[in-house]
This record gives C-alpha cells, structure tokens and sequence, in this order.
C-alpha cells in the first residue's frame, strides 16, 4: 500500500478562524443535528457569550445558503454583536446562525440577525449548541507508529498486506491505498499492530473517498482484547500518562501526601498492595501524569464499580508545579473518554467529591448546570459519617425499641427496598447503583471481578417495624487496595421519612447490624453515608457528621459533552491566567 495523508473525520466546522478578508461564499450541507447540544443553563449560554466577547474571536457567520467570515465584538450589551465585512449579503430580522470555535469547542449561536449601527447583532434569546464534534477523539499518528495487515481479498492464495495507520481510534483506523488495489468489500480478517502490540482483528471498510488516484479507507476493528486496543489508543491520545504500577513507590507516596490526599480521611495510608493490585487489569485503570521534566505531578483511577457504572476516584496532583494545571486537564480528559471506550454510550461515571471546594463546584455542579438534564447528569447529596477514633467499635448490642427488629432482607423484602432506596435518589444515580431487586444482592457487582483476586459484593440488611420495612442498609464490600478512601467498603442508609420515621435507637441498631458484618471480613472503618438529614448516626456514641458531599453521576450519553466542558473550563482559566 502506498501513502498519503489522512486527514481526521470531522463534523460539519466553521472555516478556520484567522483574520482574514471577508468574503461570500455557498454554505456547506450536511447535517450536524445530531450531534449539537443545546447548553441547558441561562447562566452557562451567558457565560459563553460573555467569553467570546473578551476573546473576540473570527467565526462564520450563515443565513440559509450564504456564509462569512466575521468576528465578535467586544461591545457590551444584550446580544452578540459581529463585524460583518459585507452586511448587504445578509437579511435583517431573519434567523441566522454563528459557527465559532473557542477552547477547542465548536460552538453554534442561533438567533434573529438584527441591525447595530452598521453592524449585525445576534439579538436575544439565543439557542447555544456545543458541538460533539466526530473527529474530537481521533489520534494523528507519527510515520511508522502503527500499521494493519490484512489479506487484499478472497483467495486460495492469500498475499499479506502491510497498510501503514495515519489516524487511530478506539474503534477503528485510517488507511490509503491506490485506486487500482481495493480493500475487500466485505468483511477481513486483519492485524492492528502498533507498538509492541500485535491485536488480531475483524475488520470492515466504514468509508472509502477517492482523491488524487489515491483512496481513503475508514476501517473499523472488531476485537475481542478491546482493552488492549483501548489501552494502545489511550497510549497514543495521553502519552503523558503512565501505569501506575510502573512508578515508584517512593514517588507515588510522595505524591499522595504533598497532595493532601492523604489528609482528606483520618487513616489513609496506602497498603502494599495498593501500588500495584494483582487482577486488576479489566477491573481498574490507575494512571500516573510524567511532567515534561519527568515528575510525577498527578494520579487518578477509574475502577468497574457496578453492572453499568465506572467509579472515577483517587485524583491527586501536586500544586504548584509548572505542569499541574496540564496534568489536570489531561486526567479530566481521560476520565472522561475512559468509560465509553470501553462500554459504550450505556454505561455512567460517578464520582464522589467536597461541595465546598471551587474546583469540585465548577467541574462538578457547573458541570451539571451545562447539561440541564437531570437523565443525563446528576448530583445526589450524602451525609458521611467518620468515627472519630478509627477502629472497632464497643460491641454494646443497640437497643432496639419494641417492635422492631433486624435482619438480612428476605426476597419480598427486596422488593420493597428497592422503592423506599429510589424514592430518595435521583433515577440516574439509582440506575448506576443497580437498584434493582434482582441486583441489590450481589456476590459480583460487575462480571469483571468474577475469576480474580479482587473482591467487590453487597448484602443487604433491613429494619422492621411489625414485620414492615422501615430502613435498609445496603453493605457494600470489597479489596482494600482498590480505593485509598476504602470507597469499596462503603454502607448506604436509607429509612422510611416523616411521621414513619423509625427512632434513632432503631436507626442506631441497624448501624450496629452492618458493622458487625463488616467486623466480621475484618473491616472496621467502612464509610457511612445517607441521604442528606435522614440518618442519626451522630447519636453512636464516638461518631460524627464528616461532611455532606456530593455525588455525581454521568450517563454516557454525557460524557462527550464533558470532554467539551473540560476544555473550555481550562481554556478560559488559562488564558486569563497568562
């Protein structure tokens, strides 16, 4: 196969902003509805508006089939107002629509076009649309970094072929060939190799488009080690990220506690274990940043936590250092692209985080105003209960008031437990936990731990008053070394509310219930968490209220749109800063 350059799959863009000479031209076809969303928050879309007046950026503007180069003014004011080289080739008082890049987000402001003093004027309201755009995860590669082989078609006699990879994705790859030398029409067995990794594929021609007696193919790759050609895309994407069992363990315990990480819960200390878990390949992604001097300035993982749901968790970075705001972004962004590489569309992220802090309140709650759609991302509020000494707990059995009684929930009961645990949880949260009956009990909560040395089950427990439920704890357990905060071995409460609210004795012999489970495997500092101002756990004598935190969730279906939140928050925060 012969060369040419491949250039990325790109959705419908603006003409490259650069100050150039105004001019007219037919707009492009080509559909890119699916692909916009509309910013769900008056404050996010004023946000935007309000930073491209400050950056002022060049964009296209288009009304029906005509389009221009113009730029934003910087003129306060309602609306958005453009310089507009040729204002005669625009009609007043009729939509029109303005396509501009900024922080690496494609942006769509649609709205009347209305005249201002010789100028055009996006006037208010506005629909503002950030663009998923096709080509945002595609990775250009280096000559010689990658290629596929594959026979050239059907025959008794099959000939190898090497095709040198130009773009490389998670799912596929972009290749050249001459016009003569056509790719099978059907499906063909082929090797993705790059680097050290030779990936045995099933492959099939997405696109081909002629150019200059050469052909661009499109191929997407079927595998059964997706993993592995996740891990050689992410490689490609994010070279700065390292596994974390490569590092030091001198490095990585300085990291965790010049970060402060360490601090943020009494008894955190990394077991040995941690560094480096056995079985956790298809379970964890644990990924270290490498500063361009070498330092190891940042850590986050991302663990299989339910049935559809990753755990992002265990961000650490150092401050202060030139690279740390990279390495933030960086370790953002690859959380955010991690969980559908893998599963799909059909799966979450949740992440558990500090309310008060302002970077967790702009990339958490600022996050979830920019969706505007509690299906698709959602924060739930949990009270976090901490002992203030860390250890076993006085076995002085609770006392329970009369009527009422502990216990492991029975089948029926789990019915039960389902509704009173949804009716205090957002739908999408409850969709990631996997409340449902059939899921509420659980040897293995993902498939992935199923033949491994790491462990991650749930029981659950009930309280009742006259043989009808009032509280559930659902106990969830598992290896130490997958979480430093111990999120593993984390026990959720939930109680019937108002007048049949069940005493704090009651409450407090449902807790005593769960700690001797968790006694039992050996642990005996599990968190205890509820839904904001539902539990008494305060009233156990050496407990108190940690803290309220937050807990995010986002569907699939969000993240892409994460990937475009995290570049435009960092965008604006490092251009202000230079």
């Amino acid at each position: 196969m012969s060369e040419i350059q491949v250039s990325p799959r790109a959705v419908e863009r603006a003409a490259p902003v650069r100050p150039a000479p105004l001019r007219d031209r037919p707009a492009r076809s080509g559909g890119d509805a699916e692909w916009r969303f509309v910013l769900g928050d008056p404050d996010v879309a004023a946000d935007v508006v309000a930073t491209l007046r400050e950056q002022q950026p060049f964009g296209v503007l288009r009304q029906g089939r005509l389009e221009a180069r113009v730029k934003v003014s910087a003129e306060p004011g309602p609306g958005l107002t453009l310089i507009v080289g040729n204002t005669a080739l625009f009609e007043a008082r009729r939509s029109a629509a303005l396509h501009v890049e900024l922080h690496d987000v494609l942006f769509v402001l649609e709205a009347e076009l209305a005249p201002a003093k010789g100028r055009f004027m996006l006037a208010e309201p506005m629909r503002i649309s950030s663009i998923n755009r096709r080509g945002a995860a595609r990775v250009q590669l280096e000559r010689g970094a990658a290629s596929l082989r594959f026979s050239e078609a059907s025959s008794q006699e099959p000939m190898l072929v090497d095709a040198e990879v130009h773009d490389l994705a998670a799912d596929g790859v972009a290749i050249t060939g001459t016009g003569d030398r056509a790719l099978p029409t059907t499906g063909f067995a082929a090797l993705l190799q790059v680097g050290n990794s030779k990936i045995p594929c099933f492959a099939r021609v997405r696109h081909e488009r002629p150019s200059a007696g050469m052909v661009r193919y499109g191929v997407n790759l079927e595998t059964s080690r997706r993993e592995e050609l996740v891990g050689c895309y992410l490689l490609a994407r994010f070279p700065e990220l390292v596994e974390r069992g490569l590092v030091e363990e001198r490095t990585l315990a300085t990291l965790l506690e010049s970060s402060g990480y360490l601090g943020l819960r009494e008894g955190t200390r990394p077991p040995r274990s941690w560094f480096a878990p056995a079985g956790s390949r298809g379970v964890s992604r644990d990924v270290c940043y490498r500063a361009p001097d070498g330092a190891i300035t940042g850590h986050f993982s991302i663990t299989r936590a339910y049935s559809k749901a990753w755990l992002g968790h265990q961000m650490a970075t150092v401050k202060g250092h030139p690279a740390t705001v990279e390495c933030r972004r960086t370790l953002y962004l690859h959380v955010a692209s991690f969980a559908t590489l893998m599963d799909g569309e059909d799966t979450t992220v949740l992440g558990y985080f500090d309310r008060e802090k302002p970077w967790h309140k702009i990339f958490f709650y600022d996050f979830v105003k920019w969706i505007g759609n509690p299906s698709l991302a959602v924060i739930a509020e949990l009270d976090r209960f901490e002992r203030e000494t860390p250890g076993p707990v006085s076995e002085t059995p609770a006392r329970l008031p009369r009527g009422y009684e502990v216990g492991d929930a029975t089948p029926e009961e789990l019915v039960t437990a389902t509704a009173l645990i949804r009716a205090q949880l957002p739908e999408l949260v409850a969709e990631a936990l996997d409340i449902r009956p059939d899921r509420l009990a659980s040897d293995h909560l993902h498939d992935a731990y199923r033949g491994v040395p790491l462990d991650r089950t749930r029981r659950v427990q009930v309280m009742r008053q006259n043989g009808k439920l009032a509280g559930v704890a659902l106990c969830e357990m598992g290896s130490r070394e997958l979480s430093l905060f111990n999120l593993f071995n984390t026990a959720f409460f939930f109680f019937r509310r108002g007048a049949e609210a069940p005493p704090t004795d009651a409450q407090l012999a449902l807790l005593a219930h769960a700690r001797r489970l968790y006694a039992s495997r050996g642990e005996h500092n599990p968190l205890i968490v509820a839904p904001s101002a539902t539990f008494d756990a305060a009233a156990e004598p050496g407990t108190v209220l940690a803290e309220t935190m937050g807990l995010i969730a986002k569907s699939g279906r969000s993240l892409r749109q994460y990937e475009n939140f995290i570049r435009y928050q960092f965008g604006k925060y490092t251009s202000r800063a230079s």
